[in-house]
């Protein structure tokens, strides 16, 4: 997780709580209203899981063998 994917997690958590509006946590995070109803949406539905991209931790598709990787480097 980074700071940044906390900090929305936390702020959208408040809306939640209704201790923010949605309105407020756009201007703070710098994005749509549109936007901060799909993030608030993805919060609800999956958690803090639902902020981070599918797939991180993996290996990209159209990475070079590991025999041309070792012949380069």
């Amino acid at each position: 997780m980074s700071k940044k994917d906390l900090r929305r997690y936390e702020l959208l958590r408040r809306v939640q709580d209704g201790t923010l509006t949605l309105s407020q946590v756009t201007e703070a995070l710098g994005v749509s209203y549109r936007q901060a109803k799909r993030l608030k949406a993805k919060v609800e539905a999956e958690g803090l899981a639902g902020l981070c991209h599918g797939n991180r931790g993996r290996p990209p598709h159209n990475r070079s063998e590991e025999t041309l990787r070792a012949r380069v480097a």
